[in-house]
């Protein structure tokens, strides 16, 4: 098994991520995936972000590498090391079936940045939600191996897991009159807002629903293609449970009948 689904499920979350050449292939294929453990990588903040990224790529003297599936530079930016199995967590519960993600940090002191720790547990929350696991399978290193490690270290973990927990949780559909008027690409006003919120909604919950973009109210391509993948899943759905309905028009453009069918896939999302 490999998880060459990481970078898609990152970068659908919002993050940054950088694919290091040969991540798809590297290391040995992973038996499972129980989990996920976060560590610190004990580098100084003086060591480059390519430094350290090799350094999990090929590891050290004493271990070899990969040492874990994702780096996280204290940017908030994800490196891919591999879609195998990393040197990360060999003595630990879960063992090394499991994703290791080690956040750039000297491990001895050194002041967590907010937008890593929020990239951090935004990158955990959409790894479980595609492996559909709750947050209590993010682990740090120190609760998987308690004896012998102590990363991430001045992370408190109960309070990252609620975090974790609450990016989970599905968001209810916003309180508001859904819009009559067909919408589609150039498409422009508070509809608009309104129904990117509704897709952003379906996007969490299913993700071969695209990212539809930001809710800025304009109608553009990331928009359009969130409304296809809706119309097509719901014609799907049709299919499937009521085949003598009528199906709808799969072009990327919001019809009332459509904007009917998003309304209804945010509320399944809401539950």
């Amino acid at each position: 098994m490999r998880a060459l689904w990481l970078p898609g499920v990152l970068r659908d979350a919002g993050l940054t991520v950088v694919e290091h050449a040969g991540w798809r292939t590297r290391g040995s294929e992973l038996r499972a995936i129980h989990g996920v453990v976060c560590h610190h990588t004990a580098t100084s903040a003086r060591t480059s972000d390519s430094a350290v990224a090799r350094l999990l790529i090929v590891g050290r003297a004493d271990l070899k590498g990969p040492l874990c599936q994702l780096g996280l530079r204290r940017s908030g930016v994800f490196d891919v090391i591999t879609s195998g199995r990393g040197s990360h967590n060999g003595f630990g519960r879960w063992g090394n079936d499991s994703i290791g993600i080690e956040a750039y940090n000297d491990g001895v002191g050194e002041p967590w940045r907010p937008v890593q720790v929020d990239a951090y547990q935004r990158g955990c929350a959409a790894i479980c939600r595609h492996l559909r696991l709750s947050a209590s399978f993010v682990q740090g290193h120190k609760e998987t191996d308690p004896r012998r490690k102590i990363d991430p270290a001045g992370i408190d973990m109960h309070a990252f897991r609620a975090r974790v927990t609450d990016l989970l949780k599905p968001t209810p559909p916003p309180a508001a009159v859904p819009p009559r008027r067909i919408l589609r690409p150039g498409s422009s006003g508070p509809e608009v807002v309104w129904i990117q919120a509704c897709l952003a909604i379906i996007h969490n919950r299913w993700q071969q629903v695209p990212d539809p973009g930001p809710t800025d109210g304009e109608y553009g391509p990331k928009t359009a293609a969130a409304v296809l993948a809706v119309e097509k899943m719901h014609n799907a759905f049709l299919t499937a449970f009521t085949p003598d309905a009528p199906r709808h028009q799969q072009d990327g453009v919001a019809t009332v009948a459509t904007q009917d069918a998003i309304t209804w896939w945010a509320q399944q999302a809401g539950k």
